[in-house]
């Protein structure tokens, strides 16, 4: 189909820092400072090599906006698949049967569920916008003379991408207003492995539900890394979610150098936004039987050390991650067979994450929660039918629209002090990784 109208793509994106220029007009999103890469990148690292190839991919990016268009074409062109990536997915393969396409996108139109779509080898992506009527024999409307829809574009999360020219037949393609963000910081179950396309990843699921743009940092293999978060501090987030500590258990590590990273990271982060309420999860549920933990690994102090940690900042709520997911059904909802969230558990995340959390975004100011009961220490009443929220401790968060999942978590927390603005951390010298290798990274 001959499209005759081009918008450049660079101007729809959200969810990115900037774009890094390529030839004949290409453009890579880019969702991490100049300074953040060269930390990834630098000896502070635990595996810089792996961060800057994750770093590089574009989880959380998408293009978005608005058209009278019947027809749409976004050149989209996906990039090598990182090693790591591709580890992972062939232990996808050798647990669940089949592992999701990484270059695939998702198509999101209006309110309807996104759709996985592979470009084809002009990279392009195809979107068809036209509405017959009811009845066959209705004429379908000319281009530009049907109603405005909007239409959002998510980039892969598991490789790079470029995008460069969004071609379409209306009179009419804009881009979509910028909303306030939610900043996710993680490790490779923030950046998305391994959701069957963009659009199903827990922070993707929980952005969309709360009406926020997504700025995912999440960086397979990551752990808390001081000094990773320069150039960010510009950024306005509504709401930070924190979510790393798992990557610990695959290699030899000391609970005082560990404990010095994890107090330094998470004072740089109340520093930077002391005002953002900013959830902090603990270690998420695993399980030992294709990658047992490390022998000489403190991955079994690691949750305590988070809580004393975050329990620092007024700004900061501790999640207890290990009831993100029930633990009776990890077989089925780690898709691996080991650490990373498949479809299902994908969504179980986003839905209680969304309820402890108590957001409320664009689409939700109406919405009517349902009766919240209490639980955890300063409870009532207990209700044994239901399952066991996620717990925190914090801030407590306000009342939440009911997970999508079969069962509704209740919120658990406990009231933290006054807000007040934490006083500026001393930043700690992080200690060296020389001769520290991994036997396995995993994300």
């Amino acid at each position: 189909m001959a499209l005759s109208t081009t918008s450049r793509a660079a101007d729809l994106l959200h969810g990115c820092v900037g774009c890094a220029p390529e030839s004949e007009g290409w453009v890579r999103p880019v969702r991490f400072t100049t300074a953040q890469l060269r930390a990834l990148g630098s000896v502070r690292a635990w595996h810089p090599g792996l961060y800057k190839r994750m770093a590089a991919c574009t989880a959380g990016v998408c293009l978005e906006f608005e058209t009278d268009a019947s027809h749409v074409s976004v050149e989209v062109a996906p990039g090598a698949v990182p090693r790591g990536t591709v580890s992972t997915l062939r232990d996808v393969e050798r647990h669940s049967g089949s592992a999701p396409d990484p270059g695939v996108v998702s198509v999101e139109i209006d309110d309807l569920p996104p759709v996985a779509v592979r470009p084809d080898d002009r990279h392009l992506v195809e979107i068809d916008l036209s509405e017959p009527g009811a009845d066959p024999a209705d004429p379908v409307a000319l281009p530009g003379m049907g109603r405005r829809r909007r239409v959002r574009v998510w980039l892969p999360c598991l490789t790079t991408c470029a995008v460069r020219d969004v071609f379409f037949d209306g009179g009419h393609l804009g881009p979509i207003a910028e909303r306030r963000t939610l900043l996710v910081l993680g490790d490779s179950i923030a950046q998305g492995f391994v959701a069957d396309q963009p659009a199903a990843t827990w922070p993707a699921l929980l952005a969309r539900r709360a009406g926020l743009d997504l700025v995912n940092q999440g960086v397979g293999g990551q752990v808390f890394q001081p000094g990773s978060l320069w150039g960010m501090e510009e950024l306005d987030p509504a709401a930070i979610v924190v979510e790393l500590g798992e990557n610990y258990r695959y290699e030899p590590c000391a609970a005082s150098a560990i404990g010095r990273d994890v107090r330094a990271y998470l004072s740089e982060v109340a520093s930077a936004w002391p005002e953002t309420p900013t959830w902090v999860l603990g270690v998420p549920p695993h399980t030992e039987d294709v990658y047992p933990t490390h022998p000489r690994s403190c991955f079994a102090e690691v949750d305590d050390i988070i809580s004393d940690a975050a329990g620092r900042h007024p700004s900061m709520t501790l999640v207890d991650a290990s009831t993100l997911l029930d633990g009776d059904r990890l077989g089925e909802l780690l898709a691996d067979g080991s650490d990373h969230p498949g479809p299902r558990g994908q969504e179980m995340i986003a839905g209680r994450l969304y309820a402890v959390m108590g957001l409320v975004g664009e689409k939700d100011v109406e919405a009517q929660p349902e009766e919240r009961e209490e639980s955890g220490r300063s409870a009532e009443r207990e209700t044994p039918e239901e399952p066991e929220a996620p717990k925190t401790t914090g801030e407590p968060a306000a009342p939440a629209e009911p997970e999508t999942e079969e069962r509704a978590p209740t919120a658990a927390p406990r009231p933290a002090a006054p807000k007040s603005r934490p006083k500026k951390s001393e930043r700690k010298k992080h200690p060296s990784s020389k001769g520290r290798r991994s036997r396995r990274s995993r994300r």
